[in-house]
């Protein structure tokens, strides 16, 4: 699939002209991934009934929204300074809980998971206070990802980003070259979310052929040939998708803006669900 845009036909999309898709850069050749521009991110998040329709391109229109250049590079490399001095340590998986430190595990195709796949994986807490200026450093996107999945928490402290009942978690998965990948699964089966994901390639690769595809019924969208370096995508994640082994040596980088629901008991709820 070549990824030359086309501009987007309006009468598809069935709604009236407004500020939000007025500001439609282009389309990819499907017209299931749309771009907006990055200059267009701060105002929409700032309007209701922009975030509404925004939501209604996603879930009703089957849409990947891809907003360029949100992120500034500097965020990025110091997100990826952290993220370096963490994979020096060992991995080790436990059952996140309120005041849980910091996750990384590393899944071998672990038969135990509900989702089976090969991959390193690091969630950053908004407890922990060593996050505090990464959290603050994203905090536009995440308030975004608060007001399209209407969360708000029950403290008083300003963008704490949890509670007794939920939690934000910035979520870095890396997919090792031609090893990495996980199953066609579908989130969001306790409780309906979007996620938002910041593109952490350093340059697109229009002829890649591993990465995150989506299936819109008999399509395959691989939205790594449209997600640049500090790109924001935000999908609905109860379209299937899944990963599939990356051809690039570095393997693959996403980091998630996701959110997590405390169960019970120690741990937390479950999300996703293997479709086969």
């Amino acid at each position: 699939m070549s990824v030359m845009q086309i501009n987007i036909s309006f009468q598809l999309l069935d709604i009236k002209m407004t500020k939000l898709n007025s500001k439609y850069l282009k389309s990819s050749p499907d017209n299931k991934v749309v771009y907006l521009s990055g200059a267009s991110f701060n105002s929409i998040a700032k309007s209701r009934s922009e975030i509404q329709k925004l939501k209604n391109l996603i879930n009703k229109n089957n849409k990947v929204i891809i907003f360029k250049n949100v992120v500034e590079k500097n965020i990025i490399k110091t997100i990826e300074k952290n993220r370096n001095r963490i994979l020096k340590s060992k991995p080790f998986f436990f059952k996140t809980y309120l005041g849980s430190d910091d996750l990384y595990i590393f899944n071998k195709e672990n038969k135990k998971s509900h989702v089976k796949g090969y991959f390193k994986k690091i969630e950053l807490y908004p407890w922990n206070k060593k996050n505090k200026k990464t959290y603050n450093s994203l905090k536009k996107i995440i308030n975004l990802k608060c007001k399209m999945d209407s969360l708000s928490f029950n403290l008083q402290k300003k963008m704490s980003f949890f509670d007794k009942k939920k939690f934000i978690k910035l979520q870095l998965n890396h997919y090792p070259f031609k090893k990495g990948f996980l199953n066609k699964h579908i989130d969001g089966i306790h409780k309906k979310i979007l996620v938002l994901h910041i593109g952490m390639n350093n340059k697109l690769h229009k002829n890649i052929k591993g990465g995150l595809i989506f299936h819109f019924n008999d399509k395959k969208i691989n939205i790594d040939k449209y997600l640049g370096l500090g790109d924001v995508a935000i999908f609905n994640p109860i379209v299937p998708h899944e990963v599939t082994p990356p051809d690039t040596r570095d393997g693959r980088w996403s980091l998630l803006v996701s959110s997590g629901y405390f169960g019970k008991t120690k741990g937390t709820k479950l999300q996703s669900k293997q479709l086969n």
